[in-house]
């Protein structure tokens, strides 16, 4: 009996086979159509959080009408017909002006860098930047404006998604409250008296501060028209709306205001640039010191680095839409943990706690 010396055996092969359970195929698939999906309705979804806020908002009035004798429905009907009465008013009265400014200051654009271009003579590069976009802008506005000021189906979109947002907010005041209590009918009524409770809170949290922060860029938008328009600046409307969205921005939305308001009274003249500098730097006093506490009082108890990254990852997320929304979602995460507070560590799982 003989055999091959070891060098003359064929190599031997090795098959490894994976196999996958059908469940986990099926997970992963699911997974992924979910992404797939949430990836294409992305801008739904941002219109979904904005009508939730809304709709957090307008639950304090809604409950206010509920306790003077109106049913719900009939309190939901009014706030939103009051809603769109008050949008459809600032509609006919601003956006006209707004988007006949806006072109205007598309098209004097190159003309007002060619006057500043002396204050910025020791920064040519800084020079050459503007001049170009400048330029640029001059001949297609939305190239420099990332379409805010086209006219037509940009117009036709954002009223769309107006009504989108009223109509949403208004099935989410009505049905609401059905929804989250099927949603918590199969935990223990301990947890459901906690999920009220956070409910509660979240509501009165991240309502009040959409509300207050309504008040405060109305107040600051109305007060940037009246001083540049005073002042003679260009173009006070754009500057008022842009400065009213900019101060919904914690921390550094008033000095973003500030700095395209003092760049345009600069071509008007020097002094009419300090006073505007002055004006809004007093006011941005008085607004912190004065107009914020009233409104907001302490209805959001949130340290400075949490607003700080909360809008970074906003305007990392979805641009200025993610910063100005960063903050009411911010605000809801200490409101549930007042709301629904840990245990200490002496407790175990069966005692009631909070």
């Amino acid at each position: 009996m003989s055999s091959r010396p070891p060098e003359e055996r064929p190599p031997r092969t090795v098959i490894t086979r994976i196999e996958l359970p059908r469940r986990t195929i099926v997970t992963i698939v699911l997974v992924v159509g979910v992404i797939w999906l949430a990836w294409q309705l992305w801008s739904l979804a941002v219109l979904l959080l904005i009508a939730t806020l809304l709709a957090a908002a307008g639950d304090h009035f809604v409950q206010r009408m509920e306790r003077c004798g109106w049913t719900r429905p009939q309190a939901v009907s009014i706030l939103i017909s009051i809603v769109a009465v008050v949008i459809a008013v600032l509609g006919l009265l601003v956006v006209p002006p707004l988007i006949v400014q806006g072109q205007r200051f598309a098209e004097r654009l190159p003309g007002y860098v060619n006057s500043l271009n002396h204050l910025l003579d020791g920064f040519p590069e800084i020079q050459q930047w503007l001049q170009e976009n400048a330029d640029q802008a001059a001949v297609e506005p939305s190239e420099l404006f990332g379409g805010v000021l086209s006219i037509g189906a940009g117009l036709v979109t954002g009223i769309a998604n107006i009504f989108i947002v009223l109509a949403l907010a208004a099935y989410i005041l009505l049905d609401g409250p059905r929804i989250f209590e099927w949603a918590i009918s199969r935990l223990s009524p301990q947890l459901q008296a906690r999920s009220w409770r956070v409910r509660t809170e979240v509501t009165r949290t991240v309502g009040g501060y959409v509300r207050g922060q309504s008040i405060v860029s109305t107040l600051f938008g109305l007060f940037a028209l009246v001083t540049l328009s005073l002042a003679g600046v260009p173009e006070p409307l754009l500057l008022a709306v842009l400065g009213a969205m900019l101060d919904a921005i914690p921390q550094v939305g008033a000095t973003l205001a500030t700095i395209p308001a003092v760049l345009l009274a600069l071509t008007v003249s020097p002094l009419t640039a300090i006073v505007v500098l002055a004006l809004f730097v007093a006011y941005q006093g008085v607004e912190n010191y004065l107009v914020v506490p009233r409104v907001f009082g302490a209805t959001l108890q949130i340290p400075a680095i949490a607003i700080l990254l909360a809008v970074l990852i906003g305007a990392r997320l979805l641009g200025v839409v993610g910063a100005l929304l960063a903050l009411p979602i911010a605000a809801a995460i200490p409101a549930v943990v007042r709301a629904w507070p840990i245990p200490p560590p002496e407790s175990t799982a069966d005692e009631p706690f909070g």
